[in-house]
């Protein structure tokens, strides 16, 4: 996209539009002939909101983003920063039970 697009461009509009199709519902218009009457309530959008990707994580407060996914990461680089061996993965893993048992107590 240009920086500053010219005041005739209508690719804002164009994705105001698809949006409000799309995410809210448009808009249903009541005609008759060509003359529009007026507008009544949404259509059901195309993609119902319970389908949005953190609709439900949102409803139960949980978190939306991986960060907890990359701290646990982080703690398995930790682990492999030395060769690791056998009994180094057996530690940890002991050492994740633990962590994990106290969390769900």
């Amino acid at each position: 996209m240009r920086a500053n697009p010219r005041p005739n461009d209508n690719r804002l509009a164009n994705f105001c539009k698809y949006k409000e199709v799309n995410c809210i519902g448009d808009r249903c218009v009541v005609r008759r002939g060509n003359i529009r009457l007026r507008l009544t309530n949404r259509r059901a959008p195309r993609f119902p909101i319970s389908s949005w990707n953190q609709y439900t994580r949102t409803l139960l407060r949980m978190a939306r983003t991986n960060n907890v996914c990359e701290g646990y990461h982080s703690s398995l680089r930790q682990l492999c920063r030395q060769k690791p061996n056998v009994f180094m993965a057996t530690d940890f893993v002991r050492r994740e039970i633990r962590r994990f048992n106290k969390m769900i107590r």
